[in-house]
């Protein structure tokens, strides 16, 4: 298509630019998003190391252990919200949470800022290829 005459082919030669670079993208923004998964994956493990460190994980393990009599459960599972509460209230906890929060705020919007600039360029390559693939009439 490069070369060609008449605009139309110049065109659809921009669009094949484009569709390459529209790939180009999507490849760069899975990567992103992938950052993005990374960060809520260390927030939980956050969670969960806090939930350990608060012995939640001793008393769910005793009580899928144990035989559960039906009147102790509503206890049991009481004692269990009130250590989530509690680790929930934990100041290490809480800045765990934080900076998971933080993090997958700050994935997210790199890659917003990324996908935006790419789609610039992408629409820049376009023109430019749509542009040179016109080759321009001889005078003589």
């Amino acid at each position: 298509m490069a070369g060609m005459p008449m605009r139309a082919d110049g065109t659809l030669h921009g669009l094949l630019t484009w569709g390459f670079s529209t790939v180009v993208m999507l490849l760069l923004l899975t990567t992103a998003i992938g950052g993005a998964f990374s960060g809520a994956a260390k927030l939980f493990g956050g969670i969960t190391q806090a939930a350990q460190s608060t012995g939640l994980s001793q008393v769910v393990g005793e009580n899928v252990a144990q035989e559960i009599q039906l009147g102790d459960l509503q206890s049991r599972v009481q004692n269990a919200a009130e250590n989530v509460q509690s680790a929930l209230q934990n100041p290490q906890t809480q800045q765990n949470l934080r900076q998971g929060g933080e993090q997958a705020a700050e994935g997210t919007a790199t890659a917003g800022y990324t996908g935006f600039f790419l789609l610039l360029i992408a629409g820049l390559a376009a023109a430019f290829g749509g542009r040179s693939g016109v080759r321009r009439a001889l005078i003589v």
